[in-house]
């Protein structure tokens, strides 16, 4: 598996979360769970890659999506960046993993 350190590139991140994707498809039933969102948060907490490791550079840097949930981390005169750059990583790699799994046709 693609470790996020690894990271270099945009189709390295694809394989990463194309990786992801693969263990969230084939260790869990997510097209019947009752909370498929769940299960990608949780997977999403356990790689560590944000809140442990912070590479949230990486993830920003190398995604195509648009990471406007952001948003909801960032309160009235934000001072705290470090905050605001895990919050805009988070969201994204979950936005990521989710519309990969939405593209497989395991989401509704």
């Amino acid at each position: 598996m693609v470790d996020i350190e690894n990271v270099e590139s945009f189709a390295e991140y694809r394989q990463y979360i194309n990786e992801l994707c693969d263990i969230i498809e084939n260790e869990y039933d997510i097209k019947n769970s009752e909370d498929p969102y769940n299960i990608i948060h949780e997977n999403v907490d356990s790689t560590k890659a944000i809140m442990y490791y912070s590479y949230n550079m990486t993830i920003l840097n190398y995604s195509d999506s648009e990471p406007h949930e952001w948003q909801i981390y960032v309160e009235d005169n934000e001072k705290d960046y470090k905050k605001v750059l895990q919050g805009m990583a988070y969201a994204t790699l979950q936005y990521d993993i989710t519309m990969e799994l939405s593209d497989r046709g395991l989401l509704d």
